[in-house]
Parts: C-alpha cells; structure tokens; sequence
C-alpha cells in the first residue's frame, strides 16, 4: 500500500486478499496442476515468506520451509530451493545460520551474484563489516574484464572516459552494452502498441533512454501510443531532448530518486558536472508536463532506510525534494521538487501509470478510502524531517487495520 493516500483493491464485499494471499493461491494451484513438480513448492516457499513479512507471523515462515522440504524431496539438492532457504533464514533474522548456509552454497556455486547479496546482508547484520565489504567487493568482480553490472547495463550516449577506476576497468571509449538490439525494441514496442498493450523497459543511461523512446516512436507512426501510457522504468538520465519527446509521445518515467542519495555521490567524479545535470531532472520533467511516479527498485537487506537502494517511500520523498547526497553535498538543487509534487510521485502519479486514477491516488469522494495516518505534517515538518516519517495507523475498507486511531 502507498503510504498517505488511497491505494488498495477496489472495496468488494469478500474481504480483500493480500498479494501475498493471492501468490499462496497461485501456488498452490500449480502444485495441484502437477503435484510432483518441486518448482510449484518453491512458488509456495515464496509466498508464504511474504505473507509472513505481511503479518508478523512467524508460523509462515515454518510452512514455507515445509514447503522448501517437500521441494527437497521432489528434487535433491536444487539449487534454487537452496537459495529459498537461505532467503528465509534471513527473514527470520537467522544471521549466523544464513551466512553459514550462503557460505556453503557459495562452495556450490561461486558465480552467483544474489549469494554474494545473502553474505552481504548476513555479515552487515552481525557486524563483519570487514566480510561484508569482501563479498560486495566480489560482486562486483563477477563480470567479464571485472567490470561490475552497473557499467554493463547503463548504455551511455558517448563513452565514460577515463574517470573509471571506481568501476575496476579502463577503457576510455566504453559506453556500456544495449541489451536488447534496437531493431528489436522497436519490434517489441509495435507489437505492444497493436496489442493494446501497455509497454515499459528499464534504462539507466543516457543512450538506453533514448533507443528506449525511438522504439517508441516508431511504434507511434503506426497509431499513438499517448493512451497507453508507455513508460521508461529508471530512465536516470533523460537530457532536455529525451524529456520533450516523452511529453509529446506521452510517456511516463517511473523513477527512484533514491538513487541519488548513495550513487550521486559515488558516479559525480566519472560523470562530470555536465552529464550529472540530467541526473534525475525531475524539476524539468515537472515543468515539462511529463508524468512522474516515485519507486524504489530494491536490493539487499530488509530495512528500508539502509537498504542498497532505500525503499521507504518517504526517505524516497526527501530526496526527490532535498537531492542530498550521501556524501554530504546537494546534487543540483535546482532540480529538486515541491512537496506536493513529491507526494504526487507516490500517489496520484502512481495511479496513472496503472491507469487507476480514477479509484486511487487522492482522498475524493467517490475513490477508495484507504488512507494512513502517519507521525508527522509531511507539508509543515522539517524537511529533513519527512525522510523519518513513520505510518502510525492504516485504514483498508473503513477498518483499522495497523495501529490505533
């Protein structure tokens, strides 16, 4: 649920099912379809380990590892139920035993970038700092040439130069890969658009944005695609040219101003002050008239302050508003956003881009009244403030279900 203004299911007279209900459902129709199929169990694992983060409840936890077994049992020794497990051991703040378990997998299979994460997170919360930063380190080592994901996948418009060394590579004419041949974006986003369907992609550089919106506008000249609502997902650095073609194409960007807070401090020195302009320019998107949601895009640990990336839609808000760095700087003020115009990002504008406006996004009669009470005036407070704001009550089809009112 989005945190202050309505954004559940529409109210039905069954009591609303909780994604994680609806995933034990899931799953459990699969191992009924092929009840000696061990990846129907894992499904289960899953969903319960959620349903438990849903409601505290740590029996949850006990049947997803039953159902781990059963996988088990189905198959000895499948590695992704292994993963599963250590997975679990987390969530129940299992430290010791999860890293143990990591540890041993790791054995198994030591390419594997998400048990590096498990280490990560089981030595951070036992305080091995020292093997904490060890395993980061070899994460970030599991790529050809030692260059880390984060270079692979940011498609640059020109290359990075030579400020590289935080990446472990030199290579002044490196502008990162294109995953998806252009030829077969722009395939994929026509075929989206003659379907009816709604497209997005994931893009962290530059030139990836920008092959992202040619592919949309090729899909364009074949009927508009403005009712759709196509979206670019990250799309972290839109230059002015990017932004006007999105406000004409109508295309959304679901965003994670996050980001800015860890990785404006540690890419501002590779960048340089030119590129980092269009950091996240969400003032220029605003004014441009091109829709902006808030999100997170979450990895490694469970709290949602200190996570790698933060999840807490409200630390998300603070730095859409302050951009303050992690390093102690302000990364383009100018670029910062009002308060209201942050909220819209995790309300109104998030309900556009599931084309629920109608329903969610604002407290209106006629919309879903589900709502949170929360600790502070998020308009008034502090502004360093609204990074710490917690939900104090919750409210879901008129009845109070988190807290006291």
């Amino acid at each position: 649920m989005l945190l202050l203004l309505t954004t559940s299911v529409i109210a039905q007279s069954a009591p609303p099912q909780s994604p994680a209900e609806i995933a034990i459902a899931n799953a459990q129709k699969a191992i009924d379809k092929k009840p000696t199929q061990f990846s129907g169990y894992n499904q289960l694992a899953i969903a319960l380990a959620r349903r438990a983060r849903e409601t505290s409840d740590a029996n949850f936890y006990t049947q997803a590892e039953e159902a781990l077994k059963k996988s088990q049992q189905l198959w000895p020794g499948n590695y992704e139920g292994e993963k599963l497990h250590v997975w679990l051991l987390l969530g129940r703040h299992e430290f010791a035993a999860a890293l143990e378990a990591a540890k041993e997998l790791n054995q198994k299979m030591p390419d594997d970038v998400l048990v590096y994460g498990f280490m990560v997170d089981a030595n951070v919360e036992l305080g091995n700092y020292d093997a904490a930063e060890k395993s980061g380190q070899w994460m970030l080592n599991l790529r050809p040439g030692n260059m880390p994901a984060l270079t692979r996948t940011a498609y640059l418009r020109e290359p990075y130069g030579s400020h590289t060394a935080i990446y472990g590579y030199d290579d002044a004419e490196y502008r990162g890969v294109l995953s998806v041949p252009r030829e077969n974006l722009i395939e994929m986003a026509r075929v989206a658009n003659r379907l009816g369907w709604q497209m997005t992609a994931h893009t962290t550089g530059g030139g990836a944005t920008d092959a992202l919106l040619d592919a949309y506008e090729a899909a364009n000249r074949d009927r508009p695609i403005a009712d759709r609502r196509f979206t670019v997902t990250h799309g972290n650095f839109p230059n002015a040219q990017a932004i006007q073609r999105a406000r004409r194409l109508g295309v959304a960007f679901d965003s994670q101003p996050a980001w800015l807070h860890l990785d404006g401090a540690a890419i501002k020195d590779v960048f340089g002050p030119e590129r980092m302009r269009d950091f996240l320019p969400l003032k220029s998107m605003f004014d441009a008239g091109v829709v902006v949601a808030g999100g997170s895009d979450h990895m490694i640990r469970f709290d949602s302050r200190t996570a790698i990336n933060p999840y807490n839609p409200f630390f998300g808000m603070w730095m859409a508003i302050t951009r303050k760095t992690a390093d102690g700087a302000t990364l383009h003020p100018e670029q910062g956003v009002t308060r209201l115009e942050a909220l819209r990002m995790w309300t109104l504008n998030g309900a556009y881009l599931s084309f629920e406006e109608k329903i969610k996004g604002s407290i209106e009669p006629g919309k879903l009244a589900d709502m949170v009470v929360v600790s502070k005036d998020f308009l008034s407070c502090p502004v360093d403030e609204i990074k710490d704001i917690e939900a104090i009550a919750t409210i879901v089809d008129g009845k109070v279900v988190f807290g006291n009112l």
